[in-house]
């Protein structure tokens, strides 16, 4: 079976999205612990805070969540748009992400460090898998990042639709493609390297170009 990187893609934006919801749980878990602390609570002597990072981190598995849902239903269903869904819109979109995740787990790690020693309190328990999935989250980002980063380079592909299945017979935008609306007429996309007249019973017709005026081969991306 060959590998289907746009399904295995979608598997990874689903992914995020998991680690997103936890995140977000286990940071509104925690403003709502900081900002109601109870008298006589030995964490900053009972006085109620909140903690900017895990606001931070709230704000960015919302966004992660967000961005996530976007990616993969654009992917699976193919929807094009002429910037956003493009490959160079989807990797601006991650090294947002990657920015704010590396920033939260970084200053979670450099806060809270190892709590084990704690372990026996929720609160410390609370911290530790929030800092833990925030890692996680990062990776995940980064991961997608390397990912989509490779395939733009290796197929030139930055202006192209992120969902890598690029069709002339469908697509409307691209870095190197334009519209092909001739179809209804009986010719051929740019690209195509299959004159009319060497179709058994069409009739002959002039042969495509692209804007630069030369012929040009489409591969398929599945």
């Amino acid at each position: 079976m060959a590998f289907d990187l746009p399904v295995f893609r979608v598997f990874l934006y689903l992914v995020l999205i998991v680690f997103s919801l936890i995140e977000l749980g286990l940071t509104a878990a925690r403003i709502q612990y900081t900002t109601h602390l109870p008298r006589g609570d030995p964490l900053n002597n009972g006085h109620s805070f909140y903690d900017p990072v895990a606001a931070e981190l709230l704000a960015t598995s919302i966004l992660s969540i967000l961005w996530g849902i976007f990616a993969a239903r654009t992917i699976h269903g193919r929807y094009e748009q002429r910037y956003i869904s493009t490959f160079a819109g989807e990797l601006l979109g991650l090294f947002v992400l990657f920015l704010l995740w590396i920033v939260g787990a970084g200053i979670t790690a450099s806060i809270w460090g190892d709590l084990r020693w704690c372990h026996i309190y929720k609160p410390c328990r609370i911290i530790t898998a929030l800092e833990a999935f925030a890692w996680l989250s990062w990776l995940m980002v980064l991961f997608l990042t390397l990912l989509n980063l490779g395939f733009s380079i290796a197929n030139a592909a930055f202006g192209d639709p992120m969902h890598g299945r690029w069709d002339p017979r469908r697509s409307e935008y691209g870095s190197s493609h334009v519209p092909d609306h001739r179809h209804s007429q009986g010719t051929y996309p740019p690209g195509d390297h299959i004159r009319g007249s060497q179709v058994a019973g069409a009739p002959a017709q002039p042969e495509m170009r692209d804007q630069s005026g030369l012929r040009r081969f489409v591969p398929s991306w599945r």
